[in-house]
């Protein structure tokens, strides 16, 4: 494959700005790559917002050294896209957020068995072995799956997802299908192990709730008992309100809840005293029986602190149809929030 340098950059941008309407990334997650030529990739910058990104910002490098161009640094996963492009025919890759292939990342499996119907799946979706992002064993836990796997997709624990192709297109029908394929397996978990002949979000949520926690009488949020500032946003959504009701800290399944959200995510009562007091050293509160409130440095901010603590919560129940949910280190948890707060935020300032 050889393609011009404007016309990579160019899908690029397109494929950076298709991952935040579509839900597959937040904030500056995720990152993107188009193969150039047998040598050469362009990728999309380090800590910039997808949906403003300019051609001059997308950088071109050398797959098999790693070097770039220019003064704008390339995202921190690039040895991981440089990676795909020596699996066959891959000329395109997106590093994905998405809700239902991070789930599966937080149940501490190995891989997913797949139907045929998913075609650029393989059969089997492997999970790559955790390790801290932008680090060598992230990248050599997902260099050693891609090795492994016969499809277009992999997911990596505790973190997203890995989907590449041969073009722009068949990239992200990988990451369609990597979805779907991830939400009928976690409701076919569920139907399996609770001897359910349906699925339900309701069924679903007392069956974890009963099992390691308490059934409440409603999954209707009542009134919020605290007056919201212009920087924060409520969220009433079923599963967050469901994880309310267990009483007890939500700790990151996944790792962007650990860098944007905090490293533990309190429960308090729904008053003004209790939920000032557990927003200390973190972004989000859940509030008994109502749901969770969230901050950030202006809406945007907050609204995407409310996406993540949503998908924390469903990685939190996925995890429990696979035995005790277990989080990822606090240690690990503590530097990578750290790192954030000194490094992205700003980042995203500028």
């Amino acid at each position: 494959m050889s393609m011009d340098i404007k016309t990579a950059k160019d899908t690029v941008i397109k494929a950076g700005k298709n991952l935040v309407e579509q839900g597959l990334i937040a904030r500056t997650w995720g990152n993107v790559s188009c193969r150039v030529d047998e040598h050469t990739m362009v990728i999309t910058p380090s800590g910039r917002d997808y949906l403003s990104l300019t051609e001059g910002e997308i950088v071109k490098m050398d797959i098999a050294s790693l070097e770039y161009e220019g003064d704008i640094k390339p995202s921190s996963e690039k040895a991981i896209h440089a990676g795909c492009y020596g699996k066959g025919e891959i000329n395109f890759v997106i590093h994905t957020h998405q809700l239902f292939a991070s789930i599966v990342s937080g149940c501490g499996i190995s891989y997913i068995e797949t139907d045929k119907k998913y075609n650029l799946l393989g059969g089997k979706v492997i999970c790559a072995g955790y390790g801290l992002p932008s680090t060598k064993k992230l990248s050599g836990n997902v260099i050693k799956a891609l090795a492994e796997t016969k499809g277009h997709c992999i997911i990596m624990k505790n973190h997203g997802a890995l989907c590449f192709g041969k073009d722009f297109d068949e990239t992200f029908m990988a990451a369609k299908q990597l979805e779907e394929a991830c939400r009928e397996y976690i409701e076919n978990k569920y139907i399996t192990i609770s001897g359910q002949k349906d699925y339900s979000d309701k069924g679903y949520a007392e069956f974890v709730l009963k099992t390691y926690g308490e059934v409440p009488e409603s999954f209707n949020a009542g009134k919020l008992n605290y007056e919201l500032s212009d920087n924060m946003t409520a969220n009433t959504s079923f599963f967050v309100n469901a994880m309310s009701n267990l009483k007890k800290p939500l700790y990151p399944m996944i790792d962007d809840f650990a860098q944007i959200a905090g490293v533990k995510v309190k429960t308090a009562a729904n008053n003004e005293k209790s939920i000032n007091r557990a927003f200390k050293n973190a972004d989000a509160v859940l509030i008994k029986g109502f749901g969770a409130v969230c901050r950030g440095k202006d809406m945007d901010d907050a609204k995407a602190v409310s996406m993540i603590v949503e998908k924390n919560c469903m990685a939190y129940m996925g995890a429990a149809l696979h035995d005790r949910p277990r989080s990822i280190n606090p240690l690990e948890c503590a530097l990578m929030r750290t790192i954030y707060k000194m490094k992205y935020s700003k980042q995203k300032n500028k």
